[in-house]
This record gives structure tokens, C-alpha cells and sequence, in this order.
């Protein structure tokens, strides 16, 4: 009998310090601002493997950009985006990287309005080529793309009159636009996130007609069908968020809620399950929103946007 107690307390034991490890091992690390791009916000970021590349977005002053930086966490290191051949300047537009470049497309700038035009970038040359304009989908901003390993899917978003719940699909491979169903997809809805999870891609939160939302939805493509996303658990109603998939799950992180208010809260979204669970806030970034993550294989790297001290060239770095 007593030995049996104590097996079970030692078992209780190393369940409780096994829990303990876990969770003291989702920390934020910040980055450097040697050598880092201007201070800008509303613009986008993708991983290449190797580096993070952000590009575009406004400056502190305001202004719309076209220029870029390279982050290797490797070294903590900055490099820059060559301008030459570089897609206009511009806002509130998508980058996705396709396995060999970054693909920008849409936006708005301050000087033609909203755009339907774009690039690619390749890293290993720093050179940018155009993508083609025939058949494209209508210009927007706020919208959101991901890349199924074949093709971008642009989908959601806004030309300022309208709001979405429609896209179109690119492929890099032939420079082709085509569009896609919109039977029975996600309600209209901008500033919302997107993320590809291998099979389906996952949008989510925004702006409806009228409200901020928490809801979202599941297309897929082989398919061409939706699913809802589960509403239990889920983060608070938000815009200017960002999202990454780390290969298990669906993360959110920041963002303006209902009212305004900045948020350095987040949720873990498990698709395979349909359930959500709350990210640490501890030593998290300040409250921001407009900014960039993305997932480099092992945490999740935030960077930019605008917190308390208004346009930030700041960052951090989230693991489990």
C-alpha cells in the first residue's frame, strides 16, 4: 500500500515538473535594430528558409515605401532589398514566398489608390521581375494571399467601396491568373489573416460589413468547399493581426480590438480538431498592431508595426 502511494506521488511529481518545463520553455526573445530597415508599419514579411524578408509598408513619417530588409536570426543580422525593378510603393499588400522567390501583389499607395499590380523577388540574386496583369483579380487592399505549394490564392479584401469574398489564383510557374468559386465561401470580410496548413487554407478574424469578428473559415481548394472555423476559445474580435503556421497550428498574435484598443494576446488554432488554446503574454511585445510574423521552423518572429511609441523597427521571438 505504501509503496503504491509513492509511486503515485512520484508520478504526480514528474507530471506537475513535466507541465512546469513545458510551459517555461514559450519565451520572446527581441532582435537587433543595427543595420534594420526603417521603422515602418503595414507592411509584410515572408521566411525563405534562411531569412526573414520584409518589404513595403508606411514610414514613421507617413510615408509609402518600396524598400526592404533581409533578418538571418542565424547570424541576428540585417541586410537590404535591392529598389531596382522593385514593385511601386505601397501598403496593405501580400507577399508569400512560392520555394524560389517572394511574390508581392495588390495594395494601395498615396499617389494612383489601390492597386492590382505586383512582383517577384528572388534572394539569391536580389533582382525583381513584374508579374502579369491579364486576367487578374480586381485591385484591393487589406486582403490576404497563401500558397497551396502550386499557386497563390488571393482572396478577401477591399477597393474602399467594396468589401470582398472573392479571389483569384496565380501561377508563378506560367505567370497565369485564374479565378476561384465563391459559392458557399467565408463571409466578406478584410484585414483578416490567411494561413495554408497543407490541405486548406484557414482565414480568419477582420472586418465584416459593420463589425470586427472572430470567426472565420476553411476553404479547400481540391475541393472547392468551405468549413467554419469553431468559435469556442476563440481570441477576441481583431484586425491588423498577423497569423503563422507552425505545422501543428493555426497562431494569432496582436492587433486592434472592438474600440481600438491594441492587443499582445493571441491563440493557438488547432485545425485537425476544430479547437483553440490562449499564448503566453509574458514578457510578450508590447501591444501592436500592422505588424509582421512569420514562422521560421522553429518560432515564431515578430517584427514592426505600431505599439504605444508609435511605428516600430522592434521585434521579438516566440517558441514553445
Amino acid at each position: 500500500m505504501l509503496r503504491s502511494a509513492v509511486c503515485l506521488l512520484l508520478i504526480i511529481c514528474f507530471l506537475w515538473i513535466d507541465s512546469e518545463i513545458g510551459y517555461s520553455k514559450e519565451k520572446w526573445i527581441h532582435i537587433p535594430k543595427e543595420k534594420a530597415p526603417d521603422a515602418r508599419v503595414l507592411h509584410t514579411a515572408i521566411w525563405d528558409g534562411h531569412q526573414m524578408i520584409i518589404w513595403g509598408g508606411v514610414s514613421d513619417g507617413g510615408i509609402d515605401l518600396n524598400t526592404g530588409g533581409r533578418y538571418d536570426p542565424s547570424t541576428d543580422t540585417w541586410t537590404s532589398v535591392t529598389t531596382e525593378k522593385a514593385p511601386d510603393i505601397r501598403e496593405n499588400h501580400t507577399a508569400i514566398w512560392d520555394g524560389h522567390q517572394m511574390i508581392i501583389w495588390g495594395g494601395i499607395d498615396d499617389k494612383t489608390g489601390v492597386l492590382n499590380t505586383g512582383g517577384r523577388y528572388d534572394p539569391s540574386t536580389d533582382i525583381w521581375t513584374p508579374i502579369a496583369t491579364e486576367s487578374v483579380p480586381e485591385a484591393r487592399y487589406v486582403h490576404t494571399v497563401i500558397w497551396t505549394g502550386t499557386y497563390m490564392i488571393v482572396w478577401g479584401g477591399s477597393n474602399i467601396i467594396d468589401t470582398f469574398n472573392d479571389g483569384g489564383r496565380y501561377d508563378p510557374s506560367t505567370d497565369i491568373w485564374t479565378p476561384i468559386a465563391t459559392e458557399e465561401s467565408s463571409e466578406t470580410r478584410s484585414n483578416h489573416t490567411a494561413i495554408w496548413d497543407g490541405h486548406q487554407m484557414i482565414i480568419w478574424g477582420g472586418t465584416g460589413r459593420s463589425d470586427v469578428l472572430n470567426t472565420g473559415g476553411r476553404y479547400n481548394p481540391s475541393t472547392d468547399t468551405w468549413l467554419p472555423v469553431t468559435t469556442e476559445g476563440t481570441p477576441t474580435p481583431r484586425v491588423f493581426h498577423t497569423a503563422i503556421w507552425d505545422g501543428h497550428q493555426m497562431i494569432i498574435w496582436g492587433g486592434v480590438g472592438n474600440g481600438g484598443v491594441g492587443l499582445n494576446t493571441g491563440g493557438r488554432y488547432n485545425p485537425s480538431t476544430d479547437t483553440w488554446l490562449p499564448i503566453t503574454t509574458e514578457d510578450s511585445p508590447e501591444a501592436r498592431n500592422g505588424h509582421t510574423a512569420i514562422w521560421d521552423g522553429h518560432q515564431m518572429i515578430v517584427w514592426g508595426g505600431t505599439d504605444n511609441e508609435g511605428v516600430s523597427n522592434t521585434g521579438s521571438k516566440f517558441s514553445e
